[in-house]
């Protein structure tokens, strides 16, 4: 009588393979970094959500490209678009030309969105937004340093940052906007 444990331990094997991997995968799944703190628009002006267009600028991370003769260009990657629930609304290439290095400015009904874009310190990360109408809102992942306002509020709060302090954005204040 034949016994049939090579296939039995085969199967035991690959059993306790994917109990041990699933939660690796789930929590690599897991680690991107979600900014707490919404990014809206710079002006305080108020503006009543539910009324108007309002621009979203994304500068995710770049991607190096080469021309014919080796000459660099770095557009910047694409990112997605959702609902505060997380469906998709919508995704966008993040440049206008196949050698634009500019981001691809969106006009997007007034409300609030999640960007989940690329940064160039944390790899991809999901940032909510908030569109004001007539005003543009500004995410800035491209690096460490590579944004700073032009004018630093005293108060280092009216500021959206990362986890390494890179800052992202401005803040949406509470009351700015109504629902």
């Amino acid at each position: 009588m034949k016994r049939k444990t090579g296939k039995l331990s085969r199967k035991w094997l690959a059993l306790a393979f994917a109990l041990l991997t699933t939660p690796v995968l789930f929590l690599s799944c897991a680690t991107a970094p979600v900014v707490t703190d919404a990014v809206g628009p710079r002006s305080s002006a108020f503006h009543a959500i539910g009324g108007g267009y309002g621009r979203l600028v994304v500068y995710s991370e770049t991607e190096a490209k080469h021309l014919d003769k080796g000459i660099p260009y770095y557009p910047h990657s694409g990112y997605l678009i959702t609902t505060p629930e997380g469906k998709k609304f919508k995704s966008v290439l993040n440049h206008t030309g196949s050698m634009d290095e500019a981001p691809q400015p969106v006009s997007l009904p007034s409300g609030n969105y999640q960007v989940i874009a690329r940064s160039a310190g944390f790899g991809r990360v999901h940032v909510p937004v908030l569109i004001g109408a007539g005003q543009t809102t500004e995410v800035h992942l491209e690096g460490k340093g590579s944004w700073k306002p032009q004018t630093l509020p005293p108060d280092q709060t009216a500021l959206v940052r990362l986890p390494d302090d890179e800052i992202v954005g401005w803040r949406a204040l509470a009351g700015r906007l109504l629902r």
